[in-house]
Parts: C-alpha cells; sequence; structure tokens
C-alpha cells in the first residue's frame, strides 16, 4: 500500500484480477468516514456519555470527535479510533463493522488472516 498526500493506491490479489490498483481519493472515504462517525456515536449513546466526558476520557479533543461522529474528519488515525474505543470500553473492530458495503471493499470474497 503506498499513501500519498491526497489518495492512497492499494494493491491486492483478485480472483477476477491479478494484482489490481486501485485509486481512492478522499471523496471514496467520505462514506466510510461518515459510517464509521456514526458508529462511534452510536456506540457512545449507548453507553450514555456525552463528546465532553468521551473527551475527557480518551484525551481526544472534543471538536475532533464531533467531526468524526459527524464524517466530516476523513483522515483519522488509527491511534485516535483506538483511544477512543478504549474510553468507550468497546472492541475497536465495533467501529469497522460492515465496511464491505463501500467501495474499494464491496464484493470481496471474505478472507480470514488469523
Amino acid at each position: 500500500m503506498c499513501i500519498y498526500s491526497n489518495c492512497i493506491i492499494i494493491s491486492g490479489y483478485d480472483n477476477k484480477r491479478k494484482w489490481a490498483d486501485m485509486l481512492l481519493t478522499d471523496n471514496d472515504f467520505q462514506p466510510i468516514a461518515l459510517h464509521i462517525g456514526r458508529r462511534l456515536k452510536a456506540e457512545r449513546k449507548i453507553k450514555g456519555i456525552s463528546i465532553l466526558e468521551l473527551s475527557a476520557l480518551s484525551g481526544v479533543s472534543d471538536n475532533h470527535i464531533s467531526l468524526i461522529e459527524n464524517g466530516k474528519r476523513i483522515k483519522v488515525s488509527l491511534n485516535i479510533y483506538l483511544k477512543l474505543a478504549a474510553a468507550l470500553d468497546i472492541d475497536p473492530l465495533v467501529l469497522f463493522e460492515d465496511l464491505n458495503k463501500f467501495q474499494p471493499f464491496k464484493d470481496r470474497t471474505k478472507k480470514t488472516y488469523f
């Protein structure tokens, strides 16, 4: 995987094609960011805590959390997601469930690596 300033190229083996390169732009990530943000907000609401409380628990600013929850922050580090998941006391994978509904993950066969 090669990372550039405004896009990511993902190379991977696909049964239909040999090595497939897909150029992903910020626009491609928008629906994914919105989905993850909604999952984060739902988990926060289930726990009954405010954005300010989550900010205090996670060390992530309340403004940053709000932008993530509303899908307005596309480039969020894994570190931030892990801090938020830990503060919510949830498995981090909960935030990434159902990403196979979105491109470039859509229509891929499920692979288990562990």
